[in-house]
């Protein structure tokens, strides 16, 4: 029977947006729902899963076991996931029958990559268009629709794509093996779990454990005084010369020192040196990208990174919310003519603040040249129903942020002074609000605890004299020690580590440019892997802890960015490999050359590990000396075949002579080696397998014991001598 021939197939990255574009298309919903793909008028969509190929593993290389390193693969390959293995199936097929396909996968270099990776491996060779959908609703389908092009426009970033998995799996597959194999030498039984994002990540939390730790308070004073001018106060602060005792920070650290210098300001006439007065304005807050959502939510509503990333996905699907994976804060101008449906859709919701949205307003918000592969997050327009009640926390500040772009800034006269006294200098400032904008509509602070407001801005002149101080007065205040990471807080500085780096490393622009460590898509996942304690269902040592919102580093956290090469550890690495990867995106630069510096890095922290003498276990767990050769450590080993752990030594040397075969050891309940001493000469015991199951022999007395447990039985061997019985007839 012959199969039927689509003049089209559409092809998005999961369901839920291919079920809204059949939406879209056929509004009246009498398309062929065939469950893994739609069609109508010869025109079907259908959709990834998400990857449905992954980069093949070592083993698939000829790389077996754990401890071959490095591994460089000529050829890379992908292989199919098993779980998603119909849904691919049907996609071969819609490709041998489609005469064009759309791709429509999400708008980033993730989205490029899955359905280019399906088309490559597919061997199709018809034309492709491509379509950039920001959201699900039908407003934002149309505008994607209506800017369809090529897909071969968007090429480098399916390369773009594929150098960032290539380059994480050549840092993660080898790094990852080499550090664990070279710290089992010297009795660290742990998996490691090496990544160019995690590593800096969690030096960075290491380093603020250890600055608090090191922290001493101290005490520093500040002379303030204030003249008068008619009926206005004018405040002003000493600005502490060079020749007194400061701290790093140019605070006075002696108090009699401004007792002096106080005693002396009493006596002595204010002369105003300079006076600056202006206008300004403070705009409202951009909308959000998800990194800002997520340090907000988390600072608001203890909401973990994860857990606001879930949250938007759930709103993305349900068509209330835009693309959420965005690290962009800017809106396209051709959006506004959305705002009227969106602000209504916010008063009907119940965010009554909406009502004084000025849809005349054009912000700072609306810029096509800042858009990156997706715009800001925003509401669609879409009236919410049924939303839970961290759903509904998260739309609403999602909401509340999108109606600031419609609001005036806050507007504001500053008065900025300088004032001689006593041949001391004083300098002050003092604001005035003129008109609150946002900020007085309950969606901002008022700043009304800002010290520094007046209801008048003082008159000053150059030269003026205004006599004697009305106050002069010393204050005493002390160092704060630096605060603990949040989850929130660390995805902030994630993605602006480059205020973390000194002002003179040449990486700080860089990393400035490229937005931080890691994406919007993998944050709060690096976070997870730092806290977690099992992988794949497998115990791990946690990196982090969290303990009331503030992340801490674990023993073995201190541990690994003490020991991994520091290239690893400083945000340096990952700035280059992530300008290299704007640079392959936009075609200035090739993937091979890209990732020869990756496999150099690998090289570097290869040559580091091998050389370096590891340090005891974090957790005061002493190696475990090997019974038999005494030279070697035993190290925990995990079977594939028998799917369970067990003991080896570590020196390559140590086998037995009668097999010359290692020797293995069992894991004790303890998770320790269990090592079997014959009772009679005391030497180590072999466990063995013979015909009738596993048993402990000895092999220098020749003493055999049964086995119980893995653990050798030395109770006494139960007596089976029968005893014939006599029956007597009766």
């Amino acid at each position: 029977m012959l199969k039927l021939t689509f003049k089209r197939l559409i092809i998005a990255e999961k369901s839920d947006m291919g079920r809204a574009i059949a939406d879209f298309l056929w509004p009246q919903k009498d398309y062929n729902d065939n469950k893994t793909y739609v069609e109508k008028d010869g025109i079907a969509v259908s959709w990834a899963a998400g990857h449905l190929y992954y980069l093949a593993q070592p083993a698939d290389y000829g790389y077996p076991t754990w401890n071959y390193y490095p591994v460089y693969p000529v050829d890379w390959e992908i292989n199919p996931y098993a779980n998603k293995s119909v849904q691919l199936s049907v996609l071969k097929d819609l490709l041998s029958r489609a005469k064009e396909v759309v791709h429509a996968g999400d708008p980033d270099r993730e989205g490029q990559c899955i359905v280019d990776e399906i088309l490559d491996k597919c061997c199709y060779k018809g034309p492709v268009k491509r379509i950039l959908p920001n959201a699900k609703d039908n407003s934002s389908l149309k505008r994607a629709f209506d800017a369809m092009d090529d897909n071969a426009n968007h090429k480098n970033m399916y390369i773009a794509a594929q150098a960032r998995q290539r380059a994480d799996w050549l840092v993660g597959m080898n790094l990852s093996r080499c550090y664990q194999e070279q710290a089992k030498k010297y009795g660290l039984d742990e998996r490691w779990r090496v990544g160019r994002v995690k590593m800096p990540t969690l030096a960075l939390v290491v380093q603020r454990e250890r600055d608090l730790q090191s922290f001493s308070k101290h005490y520093f004073y500040e002379l303030q005084t204030t003249f008068q001018k008619g009926n206005v106060p004018i405040r002003a602060k000493l600005v502490p010369s060079d020749k007194l005792n400061l701290d790093e920070k140019g605070r006075v650290l002696e108090k009699t020192v401004l007792q002096a210098i106080a005693t002396k300001v009493k006596m002595s006439s204010g002369i105003v040196k300079s006076y600056k007065r202006s206008t300004g304005a403070e705009y409202p807050p951009l909308p959000y990208s998800m990194d800002k959502l997520q340090v907000e939510a988390n600072k608001k509503y203890h909401l973990s990174p994860k857990k606001v990333l879930d949250i938007v996905e759930s709103l993305y699907l349900a068509k209330l919310v835009s693309y959420p994976r965005s690290d962009c804060n800017y809106i396209p101008k051709a959006q506004l003519e959305d705002s009227p449906k969106i602000i209504e859709a916010l008063k009907k919701y119940g965010l009554n603040v909406a009502d004084k949205a000025d849809l005349s307003i054009i912000g700072k918000a609306w810029n096509d040249s800042k858009i990156t592969a997706h715009h800001a997050i925003i509401p669609t327009g879409v009236l919410p129903a049924n939303l839970d009640s961290d759903q509904d926390k998260v739309y609403k500040l999602i909401g509340q942020r999108y109606i600031m772009q419609f609001l005036h800034p806050c507007r504001f006269e500053t008065a900025e002074y300088t004032i001689i006294a006593a041949d001391e200098t004083f300098r002050g400032s003092c604001k005035h609000i003129l008109d609150y904008g946002y900020k007085g509509v309950g969606l901002g602070e008022s700043n009304t605890e800002d010290d520094n407001l007046t209801d008048v801005l003082p008159n000053l002149a150059e030269g003026e004299n205004l006599g004697l101080p009305a106050d002069c007065r010393i204050d005493a205040k002390e160092t704060k020690p630096p605060k603990r990471f949040t989850a929130g807080t660390l995805i902030s500085a994630m993605t602006d580590i480059w205020r973390y780096m000194s002002s003179d490393n040449p990486n700080r622009d860089k990393l400035k440019e490229i937005k931080g460590l890691g994406t919007p898509a993998t944050r709060d996942g690096i976070i997870e892997d730092l806290l977690a304690t099992t992988i794949k269902g497998k115990p791990v040592r946690p990196m982090l802890k969290e303990i009331k919102n503030e992340l801490i580093p674990t023993a073995f956290g201190f541990y690994v960015v003490d020991n991994i090469g520091k290239n690893l550890t400083v945000p340096d690495a990952t700035a280059l490999m992530e300008y290299k990867l704007a640079e392959v995106e936009a075609g200035k630069y090739d993937i091979a050359s890209f990732l020869e510096e990756i496999k150099c890095m690998v090289n570097e922290n290869i040559d580091y590990a091998e050389h370096h003498q590891f340090p005891p276990d974090p957790e005061g767990k002493p190696p475990v000396e090997c019974p038999h050769c005494h030279n070697g450590n035993l190290i925990k080993c995990y079977s594939k075949a028998t799917k369970a752990e067990f003991y080896l030594c570590n020196n390559k040397e140590c086998k037995n002579p009668y097999n010359n075969k290692p020797y293995y050891y069992n894991v004790g309940n303890d998770g320790e080696p269990i090592i079997g001493y014959c009772p009679v000469c005391k030497n180590v015991m072999d466990r063995a397998k013979g015909p009738y199951g596993f048993f402990w022999k000895c092999p220098h007395c020749n003493k055999n014991y049964r086995d119980k447990n893995g653990m050798p039985d030395f109770s006494p061997k139960p007596n089976n001598t029968f005893v014939k019985k006599t029956f007597h007839k009766s």
